[in-house]
């Protein structure tokens, strides 16, 4: 009887390992998401947002600043929708930024599995007067090379 369990425990166990062998191999690679980008990089992201932001009026005159954080997807085709706004200093910053990223280029969308994909993204500015030294008055004028990217 204990030569029949001990071949039997013997056999579940061969069997049980076999199925979970299957013999193919994946790279993790093939796991991996390739998260969806600026075409161009950072660097050219950094550029459009400075070249198109205008600080809003109501934001300079009441020295508002801050980070404004937008919530959006990046399509399989690279285009950027359901774009909202998650965190807003006031002062039409919110308003601002959501106006340039629907100005934006589409994007490089992610890749899984070598096929493009809809990725949800977080994007943040940050919104920063430069206070400039002039003799006769202080006058305040917007930052707009302080731009961060993260990812949700």
């Amino acid at each position: 009887m204990r030569l029949i369990v001990f071949l039997l425990v013997i056999f579940m166990s061969h069997f049980a390992y076999s199925q979970g062998n299957t013999g193919s191999v994946i790279s993790q690679a093939e796991y991996s998401l390739t998260p969806p980008s600026f075409l161009g990089g950072n660097l050219a992201k950094k550029s459009f947002l400075s070249s198109h932001i205008q600080y809003p009026k109501e934001a300079l005159m009441n020295k508002v600043e801050g980070v404004v954080e937008l919530k959006m997807i990046v399509e399989t085709d690279g285009s950027l929708s359901g774009i909202k706004i998650i965190k807003d200093p006031g002062g039409g910053l919110g308003e601002e930024a959501l106006r340039v990223y629907l100005l934006m280029p589409n994007w490089q969308p992610g890749i899984l599995y070598g096929q493009p994909v809809r990725v949800p993204i977080t994007e943040t500015i940050n919104f920063k007067l430069v206070r400039t030294q002039e003799p006769k008055d202080k006058k305040i004028e917007p930052d707009h090379n302080r731009v961060k990217r993260t990812r949700l």
